[in-house]
């Protein structure tokens, strides 16, 4: 009798566990195992027809299409906009500048030493462009910004004219903000710093420019990177002279040629030159604070810099 009392017991207990998973799936359905269905890959996007080629730069359909596009979509990105320098280059290699504009995110920016005036359009803020223009006469860097949006310079454009003039001998830098014709919507500032930068190149002051409407200059870019030649923008001309919206002017120091600031410097023992602590740090120079040292530039040291005083 008792095999087959166990044996009851063996039903009884199954058919109860049976109930309760029962039970659990009617009033759970979510906890029930359920098949995922495997989606298929997507398929890759097929890369943009090649548009236009400029040397090594490479433009697609989707750079033309940005051309023909408004809004947030119309904006020009850096491709575009070194494809009018390239083009500008080709036909004024006596000027300076007009390098690639995505130079100025190295650090230290990667520009090429300008040694006496250049043009260069500059991405400042991380989105907007305008046009600057540098000279240098008796030590001194005269800078002119030509912008669409803003009244007042942008450190992005003094930080760029600093590394084009890097290395060179100028102690002072006096900057003016023009007043130029200003955009009338948020997406066609590159378009403009192109058109001022041809401007500048042919000797105009863009002062004296109204540019036409906007799908009237995306047109005419689009024909000039298909023609390989920037021709002048469609605009209207006007007497009316150069003017200065702002003018500040202000001492360069250090290997940077940037203008002086509040931060900790140190002055060379010999040249009596200052130089930003930041900059001395990128050098190699380690030893700041503590006890009074000497400091001599590079310059002034066979070509290497030796820190014993920082000036705190």
């Amino acid at each position: 009798m008792a095999p087959q009392r166990l044996t009851n017991d063996a039903s009884i207990i199954s058919d109860s566990l049976a109930r309760k998973r029962k039970s659990i799936d009617e009033s759970e359905p979510h906890q029930k195992f359920k098949q995922t269905k495997v989606l298929p890959k997507p398929k890759p996007k097929p890369k943009p027809k090649q548009w236009v080629t400029l040397g090594s730069l490479s433009l697609d359909e989707d750079h033309r299409q940005v051309l023909f596009s408004s809004g947030k979509q119309g904006w020009l990105d850096s491709g575009l906009v070194y494809a009018a320098m390239l083009l500008l280059r080709n036909d004024y290699p006596h000027i300076g500048g007009l390098q690639k504009t995505t130079l100025s995110t190295a650090v230290p920016p990667a520009f090429a030493i300008e040694q006496s005036s250049f043009i260069q359009i500059c991405h400042v803020g991380g989105n907007h462009w305008n046009v600057i223009k540098g000279q240098s006469v008796s030590n001194v860097l005269e800078l002119d910004i030509y912008d669409t949006w803003s009244k007042r310079p942008h450190y992005d454009n003094i930080s760029i004219a600093s590394s084009l003039v890097r290395g060179s001998p100028i102690r002072e830098m006096r900057i003016r903000m023009h007043g130029v014709e200003q955009q009338k919507n948020f997406f066609d500032c590159g378009l403009h710093a192109i058109a001022f930068a041809k401007l500048l190149c042919d000797g105009i002051d863009p002062c004296t420019v109204s540019l036409d409407k906007s799908s009237a200059l995306r047109q005419h870019y689009a024909q000039c990177l298909e023609n390989r030649k920037l021709d002048s923008f469609p605009s209207t001309r006007s007497s009316v002279s150069c003017s200065v919206e702002t003018s500040i002017h202000g001492a360069v120091h250090c290997y940077c040629r940037k203008v002086g600031d509040e931060t900790k410097m140190v002055q060379c023992s010999k040249c009596i030159e200052w130089f930003h602590a930041e900059c001395l740090i990128h050098q190699g120079v380690k030893e700041f604070g503590g006890e009074e040292r000497t400091f001599l530039c590079c310059l002034c040291s066979s070509g290497l810099d030796v820190m014993s005083l920082v000036i705190d």
